[in-house]
C-alpha cells in the first residue's frame, strides 16, 4: 500500500505474490492506478487509510480467502479497491508473500 501511495511501482510488484500466469509488473500497477490518480491526484496512506474497517477477508473455500481493501484518496472516498486471493490449498508453500493480486478497480 505504501508503494502505491508513493507511486513506487517496482516495490508494489515485489509486495504481492506473483502468479506466473498473471504477473503484476510495475507497468501494470501504473496503468491500473492511472485513472484513479488522474481523478484524485494521489492515494492516502495516513493511518486513516490503513484502518481494519477498510479490509474484508472472506473465506471462499477450504484454505482459500478473497481479500479486498478499499483505497482512500485524499478526500477520503473509498471508491477504488484492491482485490486479491490467498490460496493455501494449492500446494504452494506459504512463505513470503501470501496475497495474489487479482485486480485494482473502482
Amino acid at each position: 500500500m505504501a508503494a502505491l501511495a508513493r507511486a513506487e511501482w517496482e516495490d508494489a510488484a515485489l509486495a504481492v505474490w506473483q502468479d506466473p500466469d498473471d504477473v503484476w509488473t510495475p507497468e501494470r500497477f501504473e496503468k491500473a492506478l492511472e485513472p484513479l490518480l488522474a481523478d484524485y491526484g494521489a492515494l492516502d496512506f495516513t493511518p486513516r487509510a490503513r484502518q481494519a474497517t477498510l479490509t474484508r477477508i472472506e473465506q471462499t473455500a477450504p484454505r482459500q480467502w478473497e481479500v479486498t481493501h478499499n483505497l482512500l484518496d485524499p478526500q477520503g472516498e473509498g471508491s477504488w479497491h484492491l482485490r486479491g486471493t490467498i490460496d493455501l490449498a494449492s500446494g504452494r508453500t506459504p512463505e513470503g508473500r501470501l496475497v495474489r493480486l487479482d485486480a485494482i478497480e473502482p
